[in-house]
């Protein structure tokens, strides 16, 4: 695998990523404007942005603000680190990292290609950020789709680099949808400039700060070896995906409450019943909204909830890796074809 392709990219740096100052920031998003705000976390707000001068033409960008209180001035390091990997990361299911802002006490910024049509989770529940999308867009080969694309972007992070890059935080809201309404895996690299990345001995007290509060909102989707014990490793990523995929085909979220007959719940168990009791018990389950045209629909439909539960096994290792859940959903989109 061309490694020596690898090496020359880092001698080089990276002369693609740009530099922007804090004022070309403001300027942009009308100074950091509560009417411009597209996505807001504890860990940074996102801003749509439209860049001024005659290099760009009025190009418009997401900017992401990092909040300085989760990334203390320690975590300077891991943030341009992190940046000379970003650059360097380029893939057609992964948003693109246009450039950055860093002025000490005042600024940590990112600034990503825009994405027309919003995130997933808006796309699945509707949100404000994006129009909702026309029905025929969800059906279940669009949606098989998209799964498939989220999956080229994390096989990608997982082993297309000199290192495997680990996500941490797979979940719709970080999966955009560009203006073909392909997927493209965002956010790779936030937990990562928090130092979330080291190997919990070497840095456990700072560590557990950090991540607990970073990753308050995202239990729901988080491995449990990375919510008790800090362990990070690929399968994280794979155990995100699977509530991802069960998230995009039934239309619940696995923050909600589920019951069934008055007991409740996760996501994975309400899935597990379904595919246990076959077609009928994952037609029950599907998101209403999705057209199931036909019995190869259900059937797919019913292999994707397979797939999803194998990648949410509790144990790591009883699930697969990305590549092998790619080649699966390939083989499915084969089967359900075109219109």
């Amino acid at each position: 695998m061309g490694s020596s392709h690898h090496h020359h990219h880092h001698s080089q740096g990276s002369p693609e990523l740009r530099r922007f100052s804090y004022g070309q920031l403001a300027a942009a998003t009308n100074s950091f404007d509560q009417g411009n705000v597209i996505g807001s976390s504890n860990l940074s707000t996102v801003y749509k942005g439209v860049l001024a001068g005659d290099a760009d033409g009025g190009m418009v960008v997401a900017v992401k603000r990092l909040n300085l209180e989760q990334f203390p001035s320690k975590s300077d390091k891991c943030f341009l680190t992190e940046l000379a990997t970003l650059s360097r990361l380029r893939h057609k299911n992964l948003a693109r990292v246009v450039g950055y802002a860093w002025e000490a006490g005042k600024i940590k910024a990112l600034v990503l290609d825009y994405m027309v049509n919003g995130d997933l989770d808006g796309a699945i529940h509707g949100g404000a950020a994006a129009p909702p999308p026309a029905p025929s867009r969800w059906t279940v080969r669009e949606r098989l789709r998209v799964c498939v694309s989220v999956a080229h972007g994390l096989v990608y992070l997982h082993s297309g680099y000199d290192f495997p890059v680990v996500h941490c935080a797979v979940k719709p809201s970080n999966v955009l949808l560009d203006g073909d309404w392909e997927a493209r895996v965002s956010d790779f690299g936030t937990a990562r400039m928090l130092g979330v990345h080291l190997p919990a001995a070497a840095n456990a007290a700072a560590q557990s700060t950090a991540t607990s509060s970073a990753f308050r909102g995202t239990v729901g989707y988080m491995a449990p070896e990375f919510a008790y014990m800090r362990t990070v490793s690929t399968k994280v990523d794979v155990f995100s995906f699977g509530v991802l995929a069960m998230e995009l085909f039934t239309g619940r979220r696995p923050t909600g409450t589920i019951e069934e007959d008055g007991v409740p719940l996760t996501l994975q168990q309400l899935v597990d019943n379904a595919v246990s009791r076959g077609l009928d018990g994952v037609h029950a389950v599907l998101d209403p909204r999705m057209k199931v045209a036909t019995e190869a629909d259900l059937s797919t439909a019913a292999d994707v909830l397979a797939v999803a539960l194998s990648c949410a096994a509790f144990e790591p290792a009883d699930r697969p890796d990305m590549g092998a859940v790619l080649s699966s959903l390939l083989k499915m989109s084969k089967l359900v074809g075109e219109d």
